[in-house]
């Protein structure tokens, strides 16, 4: 079940969703199929000046092809600009991919089930209904063995920003795993890293 809705959002993150859809459409331009916000946002449990806005384009081009250079500097004015975030994650997705759904994949899934579209075509209802089960738990765990590598990366990088954000990732990734091993058992399933912790 999808939680989210865009009358939950809180009115102090509406002016910042309206100028991300704006970045994203001025530089994607005709590439660009829709706009997406998950996490907290969309639920209405953002906390002022803690809480990130999670975002997801979904282009019509391979996102190989896409000029993404604006990406890393955007963030940064939109974060210094508004207060209400501590940060904007931007993501980008092809549309063929995520419409190919006859293998478990992440992004279909958070798109179905914690996400709102605030731009473009919504493609939920093209995509398949999901359940708390061994497949979705197998994602987390394969992806922090992909973390993990990139932390190792890490070694020769001397920007802390960089090493805080991937341990971070990793430590959610942690939490979410530990989730995934008692899914079954639990019949539960969420991304918020207390409750899951609880779990």
């Amino acid at each position: 079940m999808n939680e989210s809705s865009l009358t939950k959002v809180q009115p102090a993150f509406l002016k910042i969703i309206e100028k991300v859809t704006a970045y994203y459409k001025f530089n994607l331009g005709e590439n660009l199929h829709s706009v997406y916000i998950r996490g907290s946002v969309p639920r209405g449990l953002a906390i002022y000046g803690v809480s990130y806005l999670d975002t997801i384009a979904i282009t019509t081009k391979d996102t190989d092809e896409l000029n993404l250079q604006w990406v890393n500097r955007t963030g940064q004015e939109l974060t210094k600009e508004f207060h209400c975030v501590s940060g904007i994650e931007f993501s980008f997705y092809y549309t063929k991919e995520v419409l190919e759904t006859s293998t478990f994949s992440m992004i279909p899934f958070m798109l179905k089930t914690q996400s709102i579209c605030v731009y473009g075509e919504d493609l939920s209802s093209y995509l398949p209904n999901y359940k708390t089960d061994k497949t979705l738990g197998n994602e987390h765990l394969v992806n922090l063995e992909d973390q993990i590598k990139q932390a190792k990366d890490l070694k020769d990088n001397t920007d802390v920003a960089d090493i805080l954000d991937c341990c971070g990732w990793i430590m959610k990734i942690i939490v979410r795993a530990g989730l995934a091993l008692v899914i079954e058992k639990e019949n539960k399933y969420t991304r918020d890293l207390f409750p899951a912790f609880n779990l």
